[in-house]
């Protein structure tokens, strides 16, 4: 059994407006790993801006949405 099923739409809306100031503090911490200049961070640094690119337009869909059906 999936465990979107066992979440009301309510609490998965709350999780998925999380999403955006963790998509943030990702951006932020990848931004701090470039300034290190070590080119062994730089797989994690680019996940870290794919992960904020993603968190951030599912942000920017889901709150939407919630506030044109409020």
């Amino acid at each position: 059994m999936s465990w979107k099923s066992k979440l009301s739409p309510e609490s998965r809306i709350r999780l998925l407006i999380a999403l955006g100031p963790l998509a943030g503090l990702a951006f932020i911490l990848s931004v701090f790993l470039n300034r290190l200049q070590n080119p062994d961070l730089d797989f994690l640094s680019g996940f870290l801006i794919g992960f904020s690119i993603v968190g951030n337009l599912a942000y920017i869909y889901v709150t939407t949405r919630y506030l044109r059906n409020k």
